[in-house]
């Protein structure tokens, strides 16, 4: 599926998937690095979408602490943060391709320019029966408006980034974030595999 992903829409980042753990357990193989410290949430994002896994745990360290209020691990104490994973609080997180993920998916995640943001929409708008509406402040944009938005409200939604993703992350000018909860991903993969023969025939 993956792999077919990335061929329908010509790209070379795989889909993300986000795996939210709250019991604590440490329910992930050897192949995940453990974040100690450094660097942020969509940093290891647009690694993993390259092929890496990673692993963010309660005592990592992050460059930014918006994941941590975002994602469950701690409750905000001064301002509200949403959309954000309320309870039970979260243990870990991991971030790894869709085909290196054995846990339960949370969330999924497409790096996207504006043509392949077009494709994955028209499939949703097909896959939902309605058009897909979008909330975006290009602010806590990938754990935030991505990760939460669709665990939460189990919808998809697109983000233009924030600054801290274009300007630490490494997130270039053109790129977008697609996010869908975890259950549209088979789905969402027929629809694409539709379009794909359409494309062909149109083609021939």
């Amino acid at each position: 599926m993956a792999k077919d992903i990335q061929n329908i829409l010509k790209t070379n980042f795989f889909p993300v998937g986000i795996s939210i753990i709250t019991n604590g357990a440490q329910s992930w193989d050897t192949s995940f690095s453990p974040v100690e410290s450094g660097e942020r949430f969509c940093y290891y994002v647009r690694q993993a979408a390259q092929g890496q896994k990673f692993v963010i745990r309660e005592n990592s360290n992050l460059d930014c602490y918006t994941p941590f209020l975002c994602l469950g691990f701690e409750e905000p104490k001064y301002a509200e943060f949403e959309p954000r994973i309320k309870s039970p609080p979260t243990k870990a997180v991991l971030i790894a391709p869709i085909n290196g993920l054995d846990n339960p998916l949370d969330s999924i995640i497409f790096i996207v320019d504006a043509k392949q943001a077009m494709i994955l929409i028209s499939s949703l708008r097909r896959l939902l029966g309605k058009k897909v509406e979008f909330s975006c402040g290009a602010s806590m944009a990938v754990c935030g408006e991505i990760v939460a938005h669709t665990v939460v409200n189990q919808t998809p939604n697109l983000s233009v980034l924030c600054g801290g993703a274009r300007i630490f992350s490494g997130y270039t000018d053109n790129e977008l974030i697609l996010g869908i909860p975890a259950n549209l991903l088979e789905k969402l993969y027929l629809e694409l595999k539709k379009y794909e023969k359409l494309m062909d025939l149109r083609l021939n």
